[in-house]
């Protein structure tokens, strides 16, 4: 996928491939250096000024990373132009891992990531309740998943602990654990990052 701005969009050409060949791809170290792996991420930022973020579980292809909800594009994400709406993704992503939708947040800026082979397009949210009561909905969001036997993405099929899949609370926000969102938060997280 080759890739440029023009008068402030972001544009290129991109290419499907299997799950598989993109995780070919990553875990040989990114051979083909015209490919990109381009994804969207949802930075959420409460009223008292955290972040949330989620750890992958133990069952994806990236257990135990911390990421904010967001993944990878889909064919579902193509208009009927064949463009790729990219806001739309990072609303269907944070929907699936979250339970949030467009009408509960404010969007934000807009940010482009990169990050060697990986191009991240990411929506800031101000989502107007405050980090806890926000961990909450979400907890009570994968509650819901769990007594209905199902999951609206792969990282909610195998529930893990009691609050949900992989959510548990980083105070300070620890870039050591996190390194790939130094590019995306860089001074961003001034209080702290939920997860889990």
């Amino acid at each position: 996928m080759g890739y440029r701005f023009e008068n402030g969009v972001f544009k290129g050409t991109c290419s499907e491939s299997t799950f598989a060949a993109h995780l070919a791809w990553r875990d040989w170290g990114a051979p083909d250096a015209s490919a990109y792996n381009l994804f969207g991420s949802a930075i959420l930022k409460s009223s008292d000024g955290a972040l949330l973020y989620g750890v992958m579980s133990d069952h994806t292809a990236t257990a135990g990373m911390i990421y904010p909800p967001g993944g990878n594009l889909d064919p579902t994400d193509l208009t009927p132009e064949g463009k790729v709406d990219m806001i739309g993704a990072i609303y269907r992503e944070l929907e699936e891992e979250t339970g949030l939708t467009k009408d509960e947040l404010r969007a934000d800026r807009l940010l482009v990531a990169f990050d060697g082979p990986r191009i991240a397009i990411a929506q800031v949210f101000d989502t107007g309740r405050n980090a806890a009561e926000l961990r909450e909905n979400i907890i009570r969001f994968f509650g819901k998943l769990r007594r209905a036997g199902t999951g609206g993405c792969a990282h909610h099929q195998k529930p893990r602990g009691p609050e949900g899949p992989g959510h548990r609370a980083l105070r300070p926000c620890d870039r050591r654990r996190a390194p790939a969102l130094n590019h995306t938060i860089s001074g961003a997280c001034r209080r702290r990052c939920f997860v889990r």
